[in-house]
């Protein structure tokens, strides 16, 4: 069984990449796969969804760069090749703070100060600042434990199916729970059941890191905010305004071109009626 995710982290740890490299060096490895064939709309969302230690961290035109949690967001102001000479001083505006906060095997932490107003990505050897609390991924035991929470609730055949995987052997779980998960699906279940079992995680585990309640409800939403505002406002490329008709356009298109574009958390969030999207583009055509 092909392990694609180990594969691509191997790929990134060589330095960043860009997508369009990327894909062609993974189908140079694994000959005819493809992320939509294993239920992603591409490979930014594969990635997101099923490889850990490996985003998006740069961008070089409309092209995304990927790389590992320690490879920053460059400033678009400095010079190429320039070395961020703080590189864990980030704020959840470039940072996805719920991406390290799942992420067992992310090299970093959480350091939250004391009034919860600051989250930062920092090594797990330690915060510079020694007046923060510093918080540890959720570790790949808590995150079987949620899995098997999961089973709870699953019908006889499957249940016997996943529970196997996760007797199997230690560490092997995750992608062959995933496949499964994904085979029989139940995929957005698990998604939901996951999210929301890590959220309450987070709230104990910020309950005993030794702040007050109201910092701690202050970092919580920090961090779960992150999940959602985190890619959209400091990856996603600014495209410029289309000046004049859209020649050859059809609805589809549009809403085809829109959607490979997105994440699968993104379009969970996407609530605009597409009658009104092409109204607009039909009334700045003419």
């Amino acid at each position: 069984m092909e392990d694609i995710p180990a594969s691509i982290v191997e790929l990134v740890s060589h330095g960043k990449i860009q997508g369009s490299r990327l894909a062609p060096e993974i189908r140079a490895l694994h000959p005819g796969w493809t992320p939509e064939g294993a239920g992603a709309l591409n490979l930014r969302d594969y990635i997101d969804r099923y490889v850990e230690g490996v985003e998006v961290v740069d961008r070089a035109g409309m092209d995304v760069v990927y790389g590992r949690p320690g490879d920053v967001l460059l400033d678009s102001n400095r010079p190429e090749g320039a070395v961020d000479a703080n590189p864990v001083e980030a704020s959840g505006e470039s940072v996805n703070l719920w991406r390290v906060w799942v992420s067992p095997n992310c090299p970093f932490a959480l350091a939250i100060s004391q009034d919860g107003e600051n989250v930062r990505r920092v090594p797990r050897d330690g915060a510079d600042d020694k007046q923060a609390v510093l918080l540890a991924p959720a570790s790949s035991e808590c995150h079987k434990i949620i899995a098997r929470d999961f089973l709870k609730g699953v019908d006889e055949e499957d249940h016997d199916a996943l529970a196997a995987i996760l007797d199997g052997e230690t560490g092997a779980w995750w992608q062959p729970w995933f496949r499964r998960i994904q085979s029989v699906g139940m995929s957005d279940r698990w998604h939901q059941h996951r999210t929301a079992a890590l959220e309450t995680l987070l709230d104990q585990s910020l309950e005993v890191a030794g702040i007050t309640e109201a910092a701690a409800e202050t970092a919580h939403a920090t961090i779960v905010s992150a999940r959602y505002t985190g890619r959209k406002a400091a990856l996603r490329p600014t495209r410029p305004t289309r000046q004049g008709p859209i020649a050859g356009s059809t609805l589809l298109d549009v809403v085809t071109r829109a959607v490979s574009e997105m994440s699968t958390a993104e379009l969970r969030d996407l609530k605009i009626p597409i009658g009104l999207v092409w109204d607009a583009i039909q009334h700045d055509s003419n």
